[in-house]
C-alpha cells in the first residue's frame, strides 16, 4: 500500500462515550489536522443511523482502494463488523468507545489521537479475528445469559445518562441476583442442565490480570475493568462457557480474586466450538459485546475463526 495514495474514509458513532466526552468537533478537527489532505469523508452520525451509513459506504467504494476508518467502541466495531465481514472489507477502528476490547486486542494506544498517529503514521498489517454468532448476531468478545450482569450493563446505560436514581436502582438489584436472586436455568446440548448466578460465553478464553493501585490511579475502574475480564490475542477456534453455581461463599470469595485476577479459577469451565441451548424461558435480555440485547431460546452459539479482518498500525 502506497502511502502517498491513501484516502481514509471516518464514520464516527457520534453518541459513543467517547466522543460524548470529547466532542464532535474536537474529534473531526483532529481527524483533519492528523490525516490532512488524506482524509476523504467524515461522517458523524448516531447510532441508529450506523447500518444506512456502511452500507452507503459498501454501496460506493467497495472496490475502491479507501481506507474506512470506525470510530466508537466494540458496539459500533461490531455493527461495522456484520456487513464489512460479508464482503470482506478491511477497516481499522477509531477507539472512542466506553471500553474497548476490540482495541486492547489490536494493541491500539488507549488515546484515540494517538490512535490515529499511529494508523497516520505507520504501515498496515491485518489482523484476522475469530466471530461468535448467537442465532445468527455476530459477536467478537462474548455474551453474559444471567440477570445479574444484565444489570450491571443497565446501571452502565443509567449512569451515561446521568440518571443516578436508576443508577442505585440497578446496582441493588444486579447484587441481589447475583447472590440470592433466581438461578439461570438451561439446558446444554441437551445432555447438561445448568443452574447458574453466573453464565458468559466468550469467544476467546479469558486470562484476567492483577490488577494494582497504580492501574486505578492512571485508567479509574476502565482499567481495572479490563484487567478483569482481559483474554488471550490467539485462539484455537473454540468458545468458552463460564458458569458459576452461586453458592454464597464461592460469591463471596471472588471478590479479591476479582481484583487479583484469579476469577477464572473459581468458573466451571466448557470449551466447544458449538453450544446449543435450550430453557422454559422463550426470550431473555442477554449483554453482547457489551450491548443489551434479546435473544431467543434454543440458543445456538457458533464461532467462525479468523472471520473478520481489521488494520493493525505497525
Amino acid at each position: 500500500m502506497q502511502k502517498q495514495a491513501r484516502i481514509f474514509d471516518f464514520i464516527i458513532n457520534g453518541q459513543g462515550g467517547g466522543v460524548k466526552a470529547v466532542g464532535r468537533e474536537n474529534i473531526e478537527k483532529n481527524i483533519n489536522y492528523i490525516f490532512g489532505d488524506e482524509v476523504g469523508t467524515i461522517a458523524t452520525i448516531n447510532g441508529d443511523q450506523l447500518d444506512a451509513e456502511f452500507l452507503s459506504w459498501i454501496t460506493a467504494h467497495k472496490n475502491s482502494n479507501r481506507i474506512l476508518m470506525v470510530g466508537g467502541g466494540d458496539g459500533t466495531i461490531l455493527t461495522a463488523a456484520t456487513h464489512m465481514i460479508k464482503e470482506g472489507i478491511v477497516f481499522g477502528i477509531v477507539p472512542l468507545g466506553t471500553q474497548g476490547f476490540v482495541k486492547k486486542l489490536l494493541g491500539l494506544p488507549p488515546d484515540y489521537v494517538q490512535a490515529m498517529k499511529s494508523y497516520k503514521d505507520g504501515e498496515f498489517s491485518v489482523q484476522a479475528l475469530d466471530v461468535g454468532r448467537v442465532n445468527d448476531q455476530a459477536f467478537l468478545y462474548g455474551l453474559m445469559l444471567d440477570t445479574g450482569s444484565v444489570q450491571i450493563f443497565e446501571a452502565r446505560e443509567h449512569h451515561r445518562n446521568g440518571d443516578m436514581g436508576s443508577v442505585i436502582k440497578s446496582a441493588f438489584s444486579s447484587t441481589f441476583n447475583i447472590l440470592a436472586g433466581k438461578k439461570l436455568q438451561m439446558r446444554l446440548d441437551d445432555t447438561t442442565d445448568i443452574r447458574a448466578r453466573l453464565a458468559s460465553i466468550t469467544v476467546n478464553a479469558m486470562t484476567p490480570r492483577a490488577n494494582t493501585l497504580e492501574d486505578f490511579k492512571q485508567g479509574g475502574m476502565k482499567q481495572v475493568f479490563g484487567n478483569m475480564f482481559a483474554r488471550k490475542e490467539e485462539c484455537d477456534g473454540k468458545m468458552v462457557l463460564y458458569t458459576h453455581s452461586g453458592r454464597l461463599d464461592k460469591l463471596l470469595a471472588m471478590g479479591p480474586k476479582l481484583w487479583n485476577g484469579t476469577w477464572d479459577q473459581g468458573m466451571d469451565k466448557i470449551c466447544q466450538t458449538q453450544f446449543n441451548l435450550s430453557s422454559d424461558a422463550k426470550e431473555i435480555p442477554i449483554i453482547l459485546d457489551g450491548e443489551i440485547v434479546k435473544a431467543s431460546f434454543p440458543m445456538k452459539i457458533d464461532i467462525t475463526p479468523s472471520a473478520l479482518k481489521l488494520y493493525r498500525p505497525g
